[in-house]
């Protein structure tokens, strides 16, 4: 349990501190947290409240959940609370309750969805037409200027290939995009 680089803390079924690793102490900073303490009388750094039924579910139902909780300062971290079982497996004795902070994971998700809406934006509302095209050189998607500059519908253009648009004596549109393709 101490080569986890995540807290990991385990309660028993009257949820009183059993075991928790170094991560715990680390990331959970709490000098109140010691082995036979009650988890509702350590002062943590997010709202227990959320998290007590959670843990009650489990020593219930024996079902693992998981939740996401807020820290105070910002960070979210995904709890997930699996039963533990008695050393015969028999029963369950209490519940080990995970901690993996996902904030930097929410960020990045955060800051790809805005350049992805910052993406359509630009390419929708741009003046020049243009288009995303499958290596097989069919349009994949279109702007409204290049629907507008062809004079073809989106469904219509998103079932041709560039090159169907062009005369087929265009040699030097289809070399030219053999290339680019080859990487050349």
């Amino acid at each position: 349990k101490e080569s986890l680089d995540f807290p990991l803390l385990v309660v028993d079924e009257r949820l009183h501190v059993t075991h928790f690793n170094h991560a715990a102490n680390a990331k959970l900073p709490r000098d109140d947290m010691q082995p036979d303490v009650s988890i509702a009388s350590i002062e943590w750094n997010f709202d227990l409240v959320d998290v007590l039924p959670k843990i009650r579910e489990v020593l219930r139902g024996g079902q693992a959940v998981e939740s996401q909780i807020q820290f105070e300062g910002g960070r979210v971290f995904q709890l997930r609370v699996m039963p533990a079982m008695s050393t015969d497996n028999s029963a369950i004795s209490g519940a080990v309750l995970i901690f993996a902070d996902v904030s930097e994971r929410q960020a990045a998700e955060m800051a790809l969805r805005e350049r992805e809406a910052m993406y359509r934006l630009t390419f929708d509302q741009s003046p020049l037409g243009m288009a995303l095209l499958r290596p097989s050189l069919q349009f994949m998607r279109v702007n409204g200027a290049l629907r507008q500059m062809l004079d073809y519908p989106n469904e219509e253009l998103l079932s041709r290939t560039v090159t169907s648009l062009v005369a087929e004596d265009s040699n030097l549109l289809q070399t030219g995009l053999a290339e680019l393709l080859s990487g050349k």
